[in-house]
């Protein structure tokens, strides 16, 4: 059902005390939330607001540390925890969850909720929450309907009540005070209430499983690649350190089985030189031993060896995306070793810069060196796509076309991250230029079964990615059980520049 609304070039807010009677937005004024409320109102539920059932509710910090994983927006998804983590915080300033605990979005892409199972504590005994995030404690009592909370508010049901709230000039926030007036309904049957959080909190057991048994992005690459030779035992890899925080999405600098290498003292900025040259780099990165013990390794193969220099036939970044676009642009948060991550967020209307089959994306700026690659797989399901000013993308030539997934897998293994982790620069945010993208060495298979296996393998891996309706499929089988499969008005978009925001998939 569509809704005439009031101008969307009106920010979220306007006025400096968002105060609910002099807000004038979609947003709050939106007849989905009148809808629910009257329905739900006029049914056999008792209505708890969100602050009757808790305990607690608490954000985290900042501060760097090297032990504990933080959870950000970007590992939240709905219903589920996404534990790809790119930065650690330490033991004395972490807020750790627990088991049943609720972690709710506050700003950025905010009202996406997932719960803590016991699915993701069995392979992540710590992880603590970051600024972005609200750890929601439920009371004893309310503890078993954590998946119950978790499967309503990502329902269109729940976002018509939680979008109501958000607000923001620059980024959509929503407020604490705000999140504790959700409205929750419960059966007031006692035993269809029970027998619900349990149906729900199955369903997001065996969705976190799900979702943990293919986040082998790294491992992917380990596997395919001893087939080209022996590995190199390498020492630690750089991490991408800026403002105090460590950028290592494939886990190599963590991991027990690489030895620790002697490097300079970790406080020093990636670079030092006013213009960044080379012979004036000072750093971890570009001076770190896995580069050479991976150079040495190469020139023992007996293989082709081409630069992506030699491969490319182009080599562009995108732009900043357009609040009226139509194409989805894949940013950084979207990208994850050997995946793209389909969960979209801003678009353009440049068709210039649109993506076509076996480009190869690499991160440029942030988390500088993750790289996928466009597989016809995701293009049936987006017919169209771009990519921000934070990516490169290699367009190879013709004749190298179908060594792109394995490009992507190379690139993606220890073997390849010690050779682009070297690249890697910048005194406030990693960065990998284009000058130096170019002299990464690639060492082409003359297997033509391994080539046809890479591709196999991503394709396999992307496919899974692209079936995220199955992240709300739990609350669209809840809000069928409560009776409440209505026909609401499609749900207000949270705008921030140039960006949608719309998690769910609800608009």
């Amino acid at each position: 059902m569509l809704l005439k609304l009031l101008d969307k070039k009106l920010p979220i807010w306007v006025t400096a005390d968002l105060t609910g009677e002099e807000r004038i937005d979609n947003n709050f004024f939106h007849v989905s939330y009148y809808k629910l409320l009257d329905y739900i109102k006029n049914s056999d539920f008792q209505l708890r607001k969100l602050s009757q059932l808790i305990d607690d509710i608490k954000t985290g910090n900042t501060r760097a540390g090297e032990e504990i994983p933080v959870l950000e927006g970007l590992n939240i998804s709905p219903n589920v925890i996404y534990p790809l983590f790119e930065k650690f915080t330490g033991r004395e300033d972490a807020i750790i969850v627990s088991y049943r605990d609720l972690l709710v979005v506050k700003d950025g892409s905010p009202a996406v909720v997932a719960p803590v199972t016991r699915a993701f504590l069995e392979e992540y005994k710590e992880s603590a929450v970051g600024t972005h995030v609200y750890l929601v404690s439920l009371r004893e009592n309310f503890k078993p309907f954590a998946a119950y909370v978790s499967c309503w508010l990502n329902s269109i049901c729940g976002q018509a009540i939680l979008r109501r709230y958000i607000a923001g000039s620059v980024s959509p926030t929503l407020r604490q005070d705000d999140l504790l007036e959700v409205l929750i309904p419960i059966p007031k049957d006692e035993n269809t209430a029970k027998e619900l959080a349990e149906l729900c909190e199955n369903w997001l057991e065996d969705l976190q499983n799900n979702m943990l048994e293919r986040l082998n992005f790294a491992n992917l690459s380990e596997e395919v690649l001893r087939s080209i030779g022996d590995f190199p035992k390498l020492p630690r890899l750089p991490t991408n350190w800026y403002s105090g925080i460590g950028r290592d999405p494939h886990g190599f600098h963590r991991r027990s089985d690489f030895e620790r290498a002697n490097t300079l003292e970790p406080s020093l900025p990636i670079w030092i030189s006013e213009d960044g040259e080379p012979d004036e780099r000072l750093d971890n990165n570009y001076w770190h031993p896995a580069y050479k013990i991976v150079e040495n390794w190469l020139n023992k193969l007996d293989l082709p060896i081409k630069t992506i220099g030699e491969l490319k036939r182009r080599i562009f970044v995108g732009e900043t995306p357009s609040e009226d676009g139509e194409i989805p642009v894949i940013e950084g948060r979207n990208m994850k070793p050997n995946c793209i991550f389909p969960e979209f967020q801003k678009y353009t209307d440049n068709f210039e810069i649109a993506l076509e089959d076996y480009d190869l994306l690499i991160v440029r700026s942030g988390t500088s060196g993750i790289t996928a690659v466009v597989l016809p797989c995701i293009r049936q399901d987006f017919e169209e796509l771009a990519v921000s000013d934070h990516i490169h993308v290699v367009r190879v030539k013709e004749r190298y076309k179908e060594f792109t997934p394995y490009i992507c897998i190379f690139l993606n293994s220890a073997i390849g991250q010690a050779l682009l982790r070297r690249y890697i620069g910048g005194s406030i945010s990693p960065t990998l230029n284009r000058r130096d993208l170019v002299k990464i060495p690639i060492p082409l298979p003359t297997n033509e079964e391994l080539v046809k296996l890479c591709e196999e393998k991503l394709t396999e891996l992307q496919e899974s990615f692209l079936q995220t309706s199955k992240f709300v499929e739990p609350s669209w089988k809840l809000i069928k059980k409560l009776g409440l499969d209505l026909d609401l008005p499609k749900l207000p978009i949270n705008w921030m520049p140039g960006g949608k925001r719309d998690p769910q998939r609800y608009c």
